[in-house]
This record gives C-alpha cells, structure tokens and sequence, in this order.
C-alpha cells in the first residue's frame, strides 16, 4: 500500500500585539573607555597650564599682572652718590667752608638755580633780588601770597613760584586735607599770583608730606618742584643727587624715587648736600656745591640749588657777607662756565630736551614689589 507523504505543519499564526525588538548586545565598556580618555585629557591640559608652556592660563595671567606691579626707580636716569663718598656725617662738615674749584671736564655746565624763600615780605626781599641782579643771577622766587613787586621781579628774568605754606592754607586742618580742599585753595592762591605777576606760574615747592599734592598741581598746570626735605629740613640721602627725574608721585622719599617714564612732573633735587645738615650757611652751600661739581655726571641734566631766605637779609652786613661770597664763589665758575644760571623751570625744561633725546635707550631699573 503505498505510504502517504506528509504534510509539512502550518505555519503558527502571528501573535497579536507589539513586536518586541532584538536584545542588544552590552556596550558598558565602551562608555569605560571614553571616560579614562577624558579624564587623561584633562590631566594634560591642566599639567601644560600649570608650567604655562605655550597655553595663555591662570599662570600665566598671574604673570602678567607681577609684570604690571614692577615700579620703575628713578636709577633709570639718576646717579646716586653715597654720603660715605662725600661726607663724614659729622656737624662740623654743616659749618665748615670748602674751596670751590672747577670740576672735571663735563659736556654741560652744572645749573646754578637761586631759590629765594620770600617769607611773604617783599620789603625784606627788594634789597636781596637787587643784589642778585648786580651779580646778573636769576631766582625763583617762592611766593605763598600775592604781591605788587612780583611783575617787576618777573620783567627782570626772574621766575615766580608758588610756596605751599601748609599753615596759612591748611590750618583747620589735622591731617592730610581732602583732594578737593587742596584743589580749590591752591587754585585760589595760584590765581592770585599769577594775576599779580602777570605772568604762568608752573613751578612749586612745599606740601611735601602730602600724598596728594602731585595730583593736585597737574590738574592745575605746575610742572615742576623742587626744595623737598624731611620735617627737620634734612635731605634724605636718596635726595641728595645733581640729575632731575620724573617722580610717580610725592607724599614721600620713597615714592619721589619711583620713576615715572611718561610723567609731566620733573622734580629736581637740591644737589649733593649732606644728609645730617638741616643749617643754612655759606659755608655749607659752598662745601655742598664743591660735592655737587664733583657729582656732575657727563652726558646728564645736572644741577645745584641754593636757597636764601630773605628774612636772613634783614641787615645790610648780611648782604654785604652775600655779596663778598657771590664775588669770590660764584662769578668765577660762571666766568670759566663751570656754573649757568638758571631757574628751576629752565632746569626743568633742560631735562625733557634731554629725556625727549635720550627716549628709547633708557634700560629700565626696577624697585622691587613686595
């Protein structure tokens, strides 16, 4: 009987509902692997920041701001003279007289500036700038009030100057005064005394503890001071120098010695004075101006300043003592143009011709930052 092929089983009908999708297959170790490749990635770059090699980051932004705190000092254009090299630091070097000779062949001479304390006395002061004009020497003469004798002073060749006399502006006061009170009384006393020489008052000497003083006289126009010394009227040692430079700021020695490149303000120094002396003779003048010839430095602005009260004068044998002085001391060194009359704004325009001239080959010294 022949056998019956069979008949290959229906297929089984299709489940009603969602189709569920293949199970994939694990990938956790793949999500291992990019996160240990992150994370080395990090530690480099974070390693390269921290040496700073070729990466702008936090250490080298830190950098950049040490670079902005360096100070220049005023080494960049002055030559400091130490006191041993000059002085014993003894009182009788403040008395004892010193023979002026002409000092080393130099390219300029040393200015001579006259600077004349008017004491706001004019009546003192007449007998004193004519003996000056005898001996054909110009003066800056400080003023610190208005009087009718400073336009004829002024046609004569002589510059007026504003003397900041802290006690008459600043009575009231117990400290430093504020910004503005400084502004509106030294603009007033300015005003008053260019309008009674008729003519730029752009020098000044006194407020020297005053921190704000050299903000005060650039709003006002002064470009030039001079005449700093300590509350003892001693020049500090770092003072004592012959070449005037642009200070940073006043207030005190050490910020006077910051040097400000593209400042506006030159102060110039007194000259090689000895440090302990605060007497005013001529025997010290002429010892201190004997140092300061010695100091002059060749190829720099270099100068000397003298200051007379003219309360000192009061007396006709006093002007005649001046007078024999200027006669032997001063008429023979400008005779051989060892010495050039000058006033402190002359002075002061003698080295921006000179810094114009030197701009660009100045190698920068620096204070240090704490």
């Amino acid at each position: 009987m022949p056998r019956i092929a069979k008949k290959p089983p229906l297929p089984t009908p299709a489940q009603e509902g969602p189709v569920q999708p293949p199970r994939a297959r694990s990938s956790w170790w793949v999500y291992l692997v990019m996160l240990i490749f992150i994370i080395g990635t990090a530690l480099i770059v974070a390693n390269v920041f921290r040496k700073g090699e070729g990466v702008e980051g936090p250490r080298v932004e830190e950098s950049k701001a040490k670079e902005e705190e360096k100070l220049f000092s005023y080494l960049s254009v002055v030559t400091v003279n130490k006191q041993a090299d000059h002085y014993l630091g003894t009182d009788e070097e403040c008395m004892t007289p010193a023979v002026v000779d002409a000092p080393k062949s130099i390219s300029a001479p040393l200015s001579f500036v006259v600077h004349v304390d008017a004491d706001a006395d004019s009546d003192t002061i007449t007998p004193l700038i004519e003996l000056l004009n005898a001996h054909h020497l110009v003066a800056t003469i400080g003023l610190s009030a208005a009087t009718p004798e400073a336009a004829k002073w002024h046609k004569q060749g002589h510059e007026i100057s504003l003397e900041v006399d802290e006690s008459r502006l600043f009575a009231e006061e117990t400290g430093e005064p504020a910004y503005g009170t400084s502004l509106t009384r030294l603009h007033d006393s300015l005003g008053e005394l260019q309008s009674a020489c008729d003519c730029q008052v752009s020098s000044w000497s006194g407020g020297d503890a005053y921190k704000n003083m050299f903000a005060v006289a650039g709003e006002l126009g002064l470009t030039t001071t001079y005449d700093w010394h300590d509350e003892l009227s001693h020049i500090p040692e770092v003072l004592a120098v012959t070449n005037p430079w642009t200070p940073s700021g006043g207030g005190s020695a050490e910020v006077l010695t910051q040097f400000n490149p593209k400042g506006e303000i030159v102060f110039m120094p007194s000259g090689v004075y000895p440090s302990q002396c605060s007497q005013n003779s001529f025997g010290l003048i002429s010892r201190a101006l004997s140092e300061s010839l010695t100091a002059s430095v060749n190829g720099k602005v270099n100068a000397f300043v003298m200051t007379l009260h003219a309360s000192d004068f009061t007396e006709p044998q006093r002007l005649d003592e001046l007078s024999a002085w200027l006669t032997t001391t001063i008429d023979p060194l400008v005779t051989k143009r060892s010495l050039r009359p000058a006033t402190v704004s002359a002075v002061s325009k003698f080295y921006k011709d000179w810094a114009s001239h030197v701009a660009g080959t100045i190698e920068p010294v620096y204070l240090q930052v704490p």
